[in-house]
């Protein structure tokens, strides 16, 4: 008789932990549940829900043949797919305080099943609208952090403009305050488009791939001290931003299975040092030929009477004026009527 020698792939249980933006509850108790699990000889894998990103999503045929799920959520999520099959709906708190009574209820079919007309989401609501809008509004709501620094960097060059010859101190100090707050907007629009795509991990990796952008260090100043500094101002900002976040998702898959007693070592000491090397050495690369496409933007700016400080506001304008219709408009793509 031949033995079967096929190794049970699919795990006993699986879980689902989702956190609010910005919170690393998740993360924790994905680990919470982990450790508990190992401990207790079951079977485990855990899909996690952080800043919009699913990592370790769950297979269809891991959830047919699990024998139950746990949900650890403080947001919204799919739960359809779950049907019939047992669903112990939690928060993240219970998952990292009580990850072994939420384990047991699964082992000892304690858990409800979920019926066949389970509610597609937990608040009941269409999943691909919500979806399609999310990550807009997310960034509109991390660019509106910077709106008071364009706000009040304005306003002290227009009040520097008003006093020009009168009042000559005066005048400098609105002038300098006002310069010194817009040309954080590049370090700042880098940071915040990071955050969005990655959570805080990548803020400051984001703010320092913006810095380095707008100073305009490059492999030829490095070659030769004497060479010009090529800033690529609002074009390296974006770029910045996108790479940061993106690095600080590579960073955190990477890191995703370490104990959560390193958790700080992780916020603190790897990501910040490992994703400001990466990322100064992306701009490094990058910022000669980006410089060139934010010399024409200045050119243009230049063109028609308009000072390259502008550049931020009219940045800023657009995308307000983008929140107000993009949503109102892919809900209207998505309505069935």
């Amino acid at each position: 008789m031949a033995i079967d020698t096929s190794i049970k792939t699919v795990p006993e249980i699986l879980a689902v932990c989702a956190s609010a933006d910005d919170s690393d509850n998740s993360l924790t108790a994905a680990q919470a549940l982990r450790d508990t699990a190992e401990k207790l000889a079951v079977s485990i894998r855990i899909e996690v829900h952080k800043n919009g990103n699913i990592i370790d999503e769950l297979a269809p045929e891991q959830i047919a043949e699990c024998k139950g799920i746990i949900v650890a959520t403080d947001t919204n999520i799919v739960l359809k797919r779950f049907a019939e099959k047992q669903v112990l709906v939690t928060t993240t708190s219970q998952a990292i305080n009580e990850p072994e009574k939420l384990i047991r209820k699964i082992l000892n079919h304690e858990a409800p099943v979920a019926e066949t007309g389970i509610a597609e989401t937990l608040s009941d609501q269409k999943e691909i609208p919500q979806t399609k809008v999310q990550p807009f509004i997310r960034l509109m709501e991390s660019l509106s952090s910077i709106m008071p620094v364009l706000v009040v960097g304005s306003f002290m060059l227009t009040a520097a403009v008003l006093l020009a010859g009168d009042l000559t101190s005066l005048s400098l100090f609105f002038k300098a305050v006002g310069n010194t707050l817009l040309d954080l907007f590049v370090p700042l629009l880098a940071a915040y488009i990071a955050w969005m795509i990655a959570g805080k991990d990548a803020a400051a990796i984001g703010f320092i791939g913006g810095a380095v952008a707008d100073a305009g260090y490059s492999l030829n100043w490095l070659a030769d001290q004497n060479a010009p500094l090529s800033s690529s101002g609002i074009p390296g900002a974006l770029i910045a931003g996108a790479a940061a976040g993106f690095t600080g998702l590579v960073l955190q898959r990477l890191c995703y299975k370490m104990p959560s007693s390193l958790r700080m070592i992780k916020t603190n000491i790897i990501y910040p040092i490992i994703g400001t090397l990466l990322i100064s050495l992306m701009m490094l690369a990058l910022n000669a030929a980006v410089s060139d496409i934010n010399a024409i933007v200045v050119k243009t700016l230049e063109s028609i009477g308009l000072d390259d400080k502008i550049l931020p506001i009219i940045i800023l304008i657009a995308l307000l004026v983008m929140n107000l219709i993009t949503p109102h408009f892919i809900r209207k793509q998505d309505d069935p009527k």
